[in-house]
């Protein structure tokens, strides 16, 4: 028997070949929805491995990357891991470019986010501190370059 991984052909012809005489039951225990759902998110997952790695081999990071991109993760699962998405999607790639270099970074930079957004809130009256409660409010930062902005 020869492993897939060594095989000169391509999955779907060896796949075909195995499973051509299997008949479905006529009431498949699988949606046909969601067996539309999970191929497009293997489709998904090859393109950014194609994209990343320069192969279309799936492995767990450029799934993980799917179900980021695609908003597959449940929230509670995020709200439990303490980050919000955008700021999973940084960790996850800042981690992937420092733990597979020869990964093409600036494709994972592209697929999960650039690594330097600027803020989108900007503010004269920014608070120099924790406020307990009952206590009045700091007051608001010295503008001491002058730009009055």
């Amino acid at each position: 028997m020869q492993s897939l991984a060594t095989s000169a052909r391509p999955l779907p012809v060896i796949l075909d070949e195995a499973l051509g005489d299997l008949t479905l039951p006529a009431d498949p225990l699988v949606e046909p929805e969601t067996i539309t759902r999970y191929a497009n998110l293997l489709a998904t997952g090859a393109a950014i491995a194609e994209q990343t790695s320069g192969a279309p081999l799936i492995q767990q990071r450029h799934l993980l990357a799917v179900a980021v991109i695609g908003d597959e993760l449940p929230d509670p699962l995020i709200t439990t891991l303490g980050v919000d998405r955008t700021e999973f999607a940084a960790r996850l790639r800042d981690a992937i470019v420092e733990h597979f270099p020869d990964d093409d970074a600036d494709a994972w930079r592209r697929i999960l986010g650039p690594a330097d957004l600027a803020s989108v809130f900007v503010t004269d009256l920014v608070s120099a501190g924790r406020r307990r409660p009952g206590q009045s409010p700091p007051p608001p930062l010295v503008d001491r370059l002058g730009l009055n902005v």
